[in-house]
């Protein structure tokens, strides 16, 4: 087992990761990402991006776009989500920023990434049969 690790805060540290990995010559058996940030203030990533769909859905959505063609056929991608807030408004995707903050309340903006690695990990394993994929809700009650 290798680790590699990466800043979920930096587009640039995952795109090195990548290539790291990459680099090792070896295939891909398994991919695991869980949320980084969970209702936080608003806060802006070192790419200009709200820190929840950064660092919960757009780090991961990177690397395996960068990684797919080294992973075997046996190989499970897993992205672990929460629920979504049954209240949460449908999310403004032409305006990932609230209005620069100005409309953003944290579990709009966790909800919002975890809604995008659903939808990510759904199109995964669509597309990239056989690889599988899965997006494990952590859901409580």
């Amino acid at each position: 087992m290798i680790f590699v690790t990466a800043d979920p805060g930096s587009l640039a540290s995952c795109r090195e990761a990548a290539h790291t990995i990459k680099n090792l010559g070896v295939s891909i058996d398994g991919f695991v990402g869980f949320p980084e940030v969970m209702a936080v203030p608003w806060e802006l990533t070192e790419d200009g991006l709200e820190s929840h769909f950064q660092k919960n859905y757009l780090c991961y959505f990177l690397m395996l776009n960068l990684l797919c063609d080294i992973m075997g056929a046996e190989s499970r991608d897993v992205l672990v989500t929460s629920s979504l807030r049954n209240e949460v408004p449908a999310p403004l995707w032409d305006d990932l920023l609230f209005e620069n903050g100005e409309n953003y309340h944290s579990l709009d903006g966790v909800s919002q990434s975890m809604l995008a690695i659903i939808l990510f990990i759904k199109s995964i394993a669509k597309k990239y049969r056989p690889i599988a994929g899965f997006s494990a809700n952590s859901e409580s009650e």
